[in-house]
């Protein structure tokens, strides 16, 4: 896999990940020098010809072609599908391509995170912090929940699932329309369980993954267990910490050396 060089980051489409893109710059890395002799682009479905062979003009136009091996598998990634379904058309909570994947709106990059909670963790951790300095009480979990459909950070969020009318009421998008507790109370009430079981699902696997395990955010992890209604000890949760990191960083095993061995001489 090739190392990419600056002035090949400076050209990378925008809304490409990194590791798409390179699947490019390998292909034309591997390819034979006759191709790069020719004016038109060597990709199936693109009409750009040069007015006269050039190489490096060429080749930059390949790195950036929307019929490049790397774009076209972006294409087909969740990434694209999301750039292109989440503007404003609305969708069930099923059909949400944020819930799906895995981050709930709040991923950093495309393939930094293979988990798909690092940002995810990072929202909560921060949420945790002024949960403690106000005072709060009741379901922390609940209160993350709805700050995600309340959208009141910058994130999109699952916004195209859930909402706020002017009412400030949370709407939930169901068959085809915005319900909520006014219009539809039993439909409505359905799909907000529905939506919470997925949430909790998401929470216990951060309460178990990586990033909460890593440092002692022992305190946040027993308040989202207790809230999803999977209580745990202290006790537990720091066993389950030090099993992490001797598995994580396993310390190696000295053996005895006791000096070499004498050999008889039978001579």
């Amino acid at each position: 896999m090739s190392c990419l060089s600056k002035s090949d980051l400076k050209i990378k489409p925008k809304d490409m990940s990194v590791n798409h893109y390179r699947i490019t710059i390998d292909w034309i890395e591997t390819q034979d020098t006759k191709i790069w002799k020719k004016p038109q682009c060597p990709f199936d479905g693109c009409n750009f010809t040069q007015p006269k062979a050039n190489s490096s003009n060429l080749k930059k136009h390949c790195k950036r072609c929307k019929f490049s091996p790397g774009y076209k598998i972006f294409e087909k990634s969740v990434d694209a599908l999301i750039k292109n379904n989440s503007s404003s058309k609305p969708c069930e909570i099923q059909d949400n391509l944020y819930i799906n994947r895995g981050d709930w709106g709040y991923r950093f990059s495309g393939k930094s995170d293979p988990e798909n909670i690092s940002g995810l963790f990072t929202f909560i951790r921060k949420e945790f912090g002024c949960w403690i300095v106000e005072k709060r009480t009741g379901n922390f979990a609940i209160r993350c929940l709805k700050k995600i459909c309340l959208n009141y950070t910058d994130r999109t969020g699952i916004s195209q699932s859930c909402k706020v009318n002017p009412h400030s009421y949370l709407e939930i998008y169901y068959e085809g329309k915005w319900i909520n507790k006014l219009t539809d109370l039993d439909e409505w009430k359905t799909q907000w369980l529905f939506l919470k079981s997925l949430w909790f699902d998401k929470v216990e696997e951060i309460c178990n993954s990586k990033y909460m395990l890593f440092e002692d955010f022992t305190d946040l992890n027993l308040k989202l267990l207790e809230d999803i209604g999977k209580p745990e000890t202290r006790a537990n949760i720091e066993h389950k910490m030090d099993i992490f990191l001797e598995e994580t960083y396993p310390i190696k095993k000295k053996t005895l050396y006791d000096g070499p061995q004498m050999v008889e001489d039978k001579g």
